[in-house]
């Protein structure tokens, strides 16, 4: 796939949108997460979509461009969504996406929706696959600042983290989907020649075509993933199917700091094709964390005294603001080399989810201990049981 060679900036895009770049640059969100700003030249406000992080700068940065009549969520991924309740507060604007749990002051959105604001149409497109409630946004008489007044308009199409202006898309069970990934490119392919503004990376041109490469590409991946297990299948004798094993043989030149990314989008992969897993992987041991010990308080314990409890199906953002739980899952995840911000697109899924995405290496028993362990630090104990009294 052609790498664009366009600098990543904060700046005006087209005639209708503005990118604020947001100070977030890490492996997952590339330069950072990409902020717009729409408004027709001729509006006072605009609607802010993605506000990104709670950043004082950041939030300085879109309230520059105007009044905000209205706020557009991409997905609920944090680093799209975090600063949404904060920049409603502030600005008074509203607060809609495709879950109806991030929206505030407003009705959730619906695919093929029209939204008249700041001058502007939008059409909503609903693009499944990344996540469930991935969602782009159409803008029909968008066009090209070089095409001046009289230029035809050719659109352009917010993609979220769906299309990247640069690689491809991690697609992370349960919540996302291969297939409904696939539909949602074939969708997008309908828009023609529109800019691609994606999430993360710089502008593209022609949509058809970049969702046309992203379809061949990932028919690619799936093709070599299921290469592998074919010649696991055949193997003398047959070799385990592991979501590890299965990595190690497709992205075996990736960085470490991605490989948590890669086996996501494995287990998605395993998943569409209909391939059973039973995981040959070794469990973790963490520093500190030690699966071997009690264990009998499956997803509530002993709560201390300065903290809100965690359990197993609080999500995994909740454990790493938690007081006592954040130091022991960081502690976990640099054990097994894994970078935060590659996780942190899972901050909304349950700590429990991550017994399955990691395929045997985090097990349910070390789950109860971590359990165990955030909830009875905090009065002072050393983690094990304790006697009512």
């Amino acid at each position: 796939m052609t790498v664009p060679t366009q600098e990543v900036t904060s700046g005006r895009l087209t005639l209708l949108v503005t990118r604020v770049l947001a100070p977030n640059p890490g492996p997952m969100t590339l330069e950072g997460t990409n902020t717009y700003v729409i408004r027709h030249p001729d509006s006072r406000g605009g609607v802010v979509v993605d506000p990104g992080p709670d950043d004082d700068d950041h939030m300085r940065a879109v309230s520059g461009h105007g009044d905000v009549h209205l706020i557009l969520l991409t997905h609920f991924h944090p680093d799209h969504t975090e600063a949404a309740g904060r920049l409603s507060a502030l600005t008074g604007a509203p607060v809609r996406a495709i879950d109806p749990d991030f929206c505030i002051a407003a009705d959730a959105l619906q695919p093929d929706e029209e939204i008249i604001a700041a001058g502007t149409r939008i059409r909503i497109v609903g693009t499944p696959g990344h996540t469930a409630d991935s969602v782009s946004f159409h803008l029909e008489e968008d066009r090209r600042l070089e095409q001046g007044p009289l230029g035809a308009s050719e659109g352009s199409m917010l993609t979220g983290d769906t299309i990247l202006g640069r690689g491809t898309t991690v697609i992370a069970q349960p919540d996302g989907s291969i297939g409904e990934y696939f539909t949602s490119l074939e969708r997008l392919a309908q828009f023609g020649s529109a800019l691609v503004l994606p999430g993360h990376g710089p502008m593209l041109d022609d949509l058809s075509a970049v969702a046309v490469q992203h379809h061949a590409v990932r028919t690619e991946m799936l093709r070599a993933v299921e290469g592998v297990v074919s010649r696991f299948s055949e193997s003398s004798p047959p070799r385990e199917v592991t979501v590890e094993a299965v990595s190690d043989a497709v992205y075996s030149t990736l960085p470490r700091h991605l490989r948590f990314a890669a086996e996501m989008s494995v287990s998605a992969q395993l998943a569409h094709l209909g391939v059973p897993v039973r995981s040959g992987v070794a469990a973790l041991d963490s520093a500190g964390v030690t699966a071997s010990e009690p264990h009998a308080l499956s997803n509530t314990a002993r709560v201390g005294a300065h903290a809100t409890p965690v359990s197993a199906t609080s999500s995994l953002g909740a454990w790493l603001d938690h007081p006592e739980g954040g130091p022991l899952v960081r502690n976990l995840f640099g054990q097994a080399g894994v970078d935060e911000a590659v996780v942190a697109p899972l901050a909304k899924l349950p700590l429990q989810t991550l017994v399955t995405l990691s395929q045997g290496r985090l097990t349910q028993e070390l789950v109860d201990d971590l359990v165990r362990r955030a909830n009875s630090l905090g009065d002072g104990s050393d983690g094990r049981p304790q006697s009512a009294v």
